[in-house]
């Protein structure tokens, strides 16, 4: 009997990664139902998507979480920290102290040195969180059986109280890691599952050092929206097409600015102001122009004062709205990859685009200045490049980082002369992060989640006795 599937789409970054790539339609062909747990399960535009044939929506309520959850939580948390955790993770405790003078130092202290002594402990504050309420889903469980469940976020998120349920009723759990940075970012991964998706072979040693799985639970398949680079039906526009849709000049050579959560890149105005700068006092080699691409979900009005630079083209990715965060069509990802295929550089903070940009062996220079971080060792920009993830970056050779303007014009001259320098470290880094250039990797994901299916379940047997239609409130 075909088995019924549940995926969690707990947010939009899911949609992109599960539901616009052919993940869903390897499902759908392969599953006698597939079931989304999803908080735009009312949304006319997403049911219009994706919803129909054997695939229906059930909505996911907000997870607030109450006192005594939150407390359970943060235990875990700073358990995990005592622990053999990632260079990350030891950044981030570090930058909390700095920014923390007076309870900092006593934070650290005791996380490092008195906390490992109750990592004892921590299978029993697992047990406590996990008896905690599940919501509805027990009852929708029941009535879909659904043979597997796909979780696609994971980090204490909305999913949480549907991956106790889906424990506690005895479903296998998959976890599809969602980014290449989760595993050494997110902290505790709770509750466990008992598989995991991820890109590559470096996610999957991080998932079994950081998160105590072994090599066999963690399966390697690459990441789906990949496929639409590697399969070649990314790049659809040509140069003059891509140019005069925006405005721009085919003939000049084309620096991108590439977003990031103004967390992470507060001058990030300023940064574009300089860049226009070296065009118009023609400090560049090469006659050039700017194009910027705010980050999906960054407020574009941070950027007005640039905007109305001239010669610089804008380019605002997904849909603006309050509840699809960061919401990228399928067009919007095409988008991408033709702007970075045509970019001759770009430019960022620490942003994912570095790795987009070497799957097309485009250049790239990230920042590590700025007047808006605090002055602190573990606030300083620098400090964003010995995180674990950005590090196969620098150990690659695939990008050029700058601590000031001078360094920055330097390095665009360089790219701008010289396009192939560092190609190999791009070539590099994209083997590791992307691991599969075969445009497959939707089917390989497909492939672990049927494979995770258990034949002869007592959620099977059950299934073929009871009606075939949810008693749910499917919508």
């Amino acid at each position: 009997m075909a088995p019924r599937i549940l995926l969690s789409i707990p947010n939009t970054l899911s949609t992109r990664n599960l539901l616009r790539t052919n993940v869903l339609g390897q499902l759908k062909s392969a599953a006698e139902r597939v079931i989304l747990i999803t908080p735009f399960a009312d949304d006319p535009d997403f049911r219009r998507e994706f919803v129909g044939d054997n695939v229906v929506a059930y909505p996911m309520p907000p997870y607030r979480p109450r006192l005594a959850e939150r407390a359970l939580f943060s235990a875990l948390y700073n358990l995990y920290l005592s622990g053999d955790i990632s260079e990350t993770l030891h950044i981030f405790l570090n930058r909390w102290a700095d920014n923390h003078p007076r309870t900092g130092q006593l934070r650290r202290v005791a996380t490092r040195t008195l906390l490992p002594w109750a990592r004892p402990m921590t299978p029993a504050v697992v047990a406590m969180f996990m008896h905690l309420g599940d919501g509805e889903y027990s009852e929708l469980l029941r009535s879909e059986k659904p043979d597997v469940a796909v979780f696609s976020r994971l980090f204490l998120c909305d999913e949480i109280p549907l991956m106790r349920a889906a424990a506690r009723a005895g479903v296998s759990t998959i976890g599809a890691v969602a980014s290449w940075d989760n595993l050494t970012n997110k902290g505790p991964l709770v509750p466990r599952l008992d598989r995991l998706i991820v890109w590559n072979e470096l996610m999957q040693a991080e998932a079994v050092r950081f998160h105590g799985y072994s090599a066999a639970d963690v399966v390697v398949t690459g990441a789906a929206h990949h496929d639409l680079v590697f399969s070649g039906t990314g790049l659809r526009t040509d140069r003059a097409g891509f140019c005069g849709r925006l405005g721009l000049d085919p003939a000049k050579k084309l620096i991108t600015y590439a977003g990031e959560d103004p967390i992470i890149a507060p001058d990030a105005p300023a940064y574009i102001e300089q860049i226009h700068r070296f065009i118009q006092g023609r400090r560049l080699s090469q006659p050039a122009q700017l194009l910027v691409r705010p980050h999906p979900q960054d407020d574009p009005r941070r950027f007005d004062r640039v905007r109305r630079l001239p010669g610089v083209a804008f380019d605002l990715p997904g849909r603006p709205s309050d509840r699809h965060w960061m919401d990228m069509s399928r067009d919007d990802l095409l988008r991408l990859y033709e702007t970075l295929h045509h970019s001759d550089v770009v430019v960022n903070v620490t942003s994912t685009i570095v790795v987009d940009a070497a799957f097309v062996d485009t250049p790239s220079i990230c920042i590590a200045y700025g007047d808006s971080y605090p002055e602190t060792f573990y606030n300083a920009p620098l400090r964003f490049f010995e995180m674990n993830h950005y590090r196969y970056i620098m150990e690659a050779k695939a990008a050029r980082v700058v601590t000031s303007a001078l360094e920055l014009c330097q390095a665009l001259n360089s790219y701008l002369e010289h396009p192939c320098l560092d190609s190999e470290g791009r070539r590099r880094l994209a083997r590791q992060i992307a691991q599969f250039d075969d445009g497959r990797s939707a089917e390989r994901i497909a492939s672990a989640i049927m494979a995770a299916v258990r034949s002869g379940t007592s959620a099977g047997e059950a299934r073929s006795r009871a009606p075939a239609v949810a008693r749910g409130r499917a919508t």
